[in-house]
């Protein structure tokens, strides 16, 4: 009940920022997604898909059930339900906090390493496909040909 109230009052004092905020975020991705053929800002500023690419996608194959489904398009989605059971738990018992701030280290560094094996692996299927229509696209791909010319 307190969490419910304390919503309402934050609602009631901040919803023309909300609002704003929305419609920012609306236009953001109706924008990215007619130019740019994404809504995600790797991918619309490098043309690179980023480590959390198919995250989305995973969750909600993994709702549906379907297990090896959410793997294949992101496997950090494994992480999640673990993550959510140690907040959970951080949450009731405070003295655990460490164990929450520990279990994010671990994940960001999963995720870069789980990220390097998926490109060097799977380059070129769904979801680790470059967007030529990113921004810094044709910069980037310049430099990375000078650095395989070599």
């Amino acid at each position: 009940m307190i969490i419910l109230h304390s919503f309402q009052k934050c609602f009631v004092t901040h919803w023309r920022r909300l609002l704003l905020a929305t419609a920012a975020f609306l236009i953001y991705c109706f924008v990215t997604q007619y130019f740019y053929n994404a809504i995600c800002p790797s991918l619309v500023l490098l043309g690179l898909p980023c480590p959390c690419c198919g995250l989305t996608r995973a969750g909600i194959r993994l709702m549906r059930g379907d297990i090896s489904g959410s793997l294949r398009m992101n496997p950090m989605i494994a992480a999640f339900p673990i993550y959510v059971f140690v907040s959970t738990l951080c949450f009731y018992k405070p003295k655990l906090k460490s164990l929450r701030d520990w279990f994010i280290i671990i994940s960001i560094v999963a995720a870069l390493i789980v990220y390097i094996l998926r490109v060097k692996l799977f380059w070129g299927t769904e979801p680790l496909q470059f967007n030529e229509k990113g921004i810094l696209f044709p910069i980037l791909a310049k430099l990375l040909n000078k650095i395989y010319v070599l």
